[in-house]
């Protein structure tokens, strides 16, 4: 019995790079993907083969790469939310303050109205953009006539 069961081999042990020839020729030859090239190099068609396996290693499967992108779009989709919220409140606080200066001055208007220390529309031009020279020019010129 002991005898038997040291000089006992197994059959994979014994035939091993005979049963690794039999699987690789009995595996199914993966027909290689045709990919459009440049028409420049003259060939349209080439044939590509197309590493699947080493794709799904490095990215993962087909549906994890789907749930990934999703993700990833849902966090720029909060990200233009939020980007969207500050901008609007940015805007609401510059509208505030704005009316809030507006008061101000409007405020302090009047008080300097009330003092007389400011005059109203005094810094406008007057519509008239004859000058006093001319006018004076214009009145000894018709006396000299009368």
């Amino acid at each position: 019995m002991s005898d038997q069961k040291k000089t006992r081999v197994t059959p994979n042990k014994k035939n091993k790079d005979a049963n690794k020839e039999e699987t690789n020729n009995n595996k199914p030859k993966r027909k290689p993907k045709q990919v459009q090239v440049s028409k420049v190099s003259g060939r349209t068609w080439r044939t590509k083969r197309v590493p699947t396996n080493a794709l799904k290693k490095k990215y993962g499967s087909s549906q994890s790469r789907y749930e990934r992108r999703r993700a990833k779009e849902k966090k720029i989709k909060r990200v233009r939310e939020l980007e969207r919220q500050l901008k609007a409140e940015i805007g609401l606080a510059k509208k505030i303050k704005r009316e809030r200066n507006e008061k101000k001055r409007k405020k302090k208007l009047e008080k300097q109205i009330k003092e007389g220390v400011y005059i109203p529309d005094s810094h406008k031009k007057p519509k008239s953009r004859i000058s006093d020279r001319k006018i004076k020019e214009f009145l000894i010129r018709n006396d000299e006539k009368n």
